[in-house]
């Protein structure tokens, strides 16, 4: 049996720092989530570098180093999927040129998602 693909999530939460609003850091990171668990629950592993550096940042860990170690998790995965809003953050549009550098598959939504997890089975 195959194993399931890896997706490694990118979107929009703080803009590299630069969004500081609570409210809007929390919708971000709350829209990330929805698409985590609905990744995982189509048959993907997920890799969610939001939840996964979630909070580290603002304990002085330096946002380049969470950076280096994001784009090394980028390495392992099939595909990166792009959430909505991707092209308002630096890091995400860095994420998707690494990733594509990487040979991985861009998706853009859940439909793409699906479509792609059918072909996967199928090879």
């Amino acid at each position: 049996m195959r194993r399931p693909p890896r997706v490694y999530i990118s979107g929009l939460i703080s803009n590299g720092g630069r969004i500081k609003d609570p409210f809007v850091l929390a919708k971000n990171v709350n829209a990330v989530r929805k698409t985590r668990d609905a990744l995982w629950i189509a048959g993907f592993q997920v890799f969610c570098p939001h939840t996964n550096d979630e909070g580290v940042n603002s304990k002085g860990v330096d946002y380049k180093l969470l950076l280096q170690y994001d784009y090394f998790q980028i390495t392992f995965h099939d595909c990166i999927y792009m959430m909505r809003g991707w092209e308002k953050s630096e890091g995400s549009r860095n994420e998707r040129i690494h990733a594509i550098r990487c040979g991985l598959t861009v998706l853009y939504s859940l439909r793409e998602a699906r479509r792609f997890l059918k072909r996967w089975g199928s090879l």
